[in-house]
């Protein structure tokens, strides 16, 4: 409360006396009515296992989100190419990048960080229940073609409801692509107890300056790498990054 509010408070005590029942009146008649809920939504089932572990995520992991936008004009080309779609040749670079930056393909315990043979790429699908991460299993030695078929069937299923328990289990590292809604940057939260998580951008035309200098409409995505600093530093995700990068840029060859 301050002094320009307390002259508009009528005193009820001796002399006209401000006295404490006077400020609760005063606070009281102040205070906004209460909201009406129109419904409620139980935290039960697929909806209440997302909120827990999600918190349970924030809670245990030394969470940062690193972001590069990308020109991904090779990587349109390609997909013009065939019927894959953008989130299987994402998949498919990960894992080829994840080759390199084993530390991303980890889990952390409390007192060890174990680096993991398989790369077994989880990727995020939306449902009426909320989202779930099926997996593709040995994603490094698929081809693009074989992992969007993957991915097609592991969407339908997760849809009907019909996704079994081999389906979401061995995951290394997730994707997760939010392009197909207007948004550019998002910091996503880890998929415990993964060491990292790749959540893509909407691919828009944006101004790029090219080798010789020029500047060129291209198409460019934000790839924004959520990774757990316990056992990654910003460095080796920066690094993972550019590996990315240039795994796109190879396309064009």
């Amino acid at each position: 409360m301050t002094l320009d509010d307390a002259v508009h408070i009528t005193g009820t005590g001796p002399g006209g006396r401000i006295v404490d029942r006077d400020v609760a009146a005063w606070s009281a008649a102040r205070s906004p009515a209460p909201v009406t809920v129109s419904e409620t939504i139980p935290l039960r089932g697929t909806r209440g296992t997302i909120a827990k572990r999600m918190v349970e995520s924030l809670q245990t992991a030394a969470q940062l989100t690193s972001v590069l936008e990308i020109d991904v004009k090779p990587l349109v080309e390609r997909r013009a190419r065939s019927s894959a779609g953008v989130t299987a040749i994402v998949v498919k670079l990960v894992a080829s990048a994840l080759r390199e930056h084993p530390r991303l393909n980890a889990r952390v315990t409390e007192t060890e960080i174990e680096l993991l043979r398989e790369i077994n790429i989880a990727v995020a699908i939306e449902t009426d229940d909320g989202v779930v991460a099926p997996v593709v299993t040995g994603a490094d030695v698929l081809s693009i073609e074989e992992i969007d078929a993957r991915i097609t069937d592991l969407a339908e299923r997760a849809r009907d409801r019909a996704l079994t328990p081999d389906d979401v289990s061995g995951s290394t590292f997730t994707v997760s692509n939010g392009g197909i809604y207007p948004v550019d940057i998002t910091t996503a939260i880890l998929n415990p107890p993964q060491s990292g998580l790749l959540w893509i951008g909407r691919i828009r035309e944006r101004p790029v300056v090219l080798a010789d200098g020029t500047i060129a409409a291209r198409p460019t995505m934000q790839a924004c790498l959520t990774f757990d600093h316990r056992a990654v530093d910003g460095g080796a995700a920066a690094a993972f990054l550019a590996t990315f990068e240039k795994l796109v840029t190879v396309m064009a060859s």
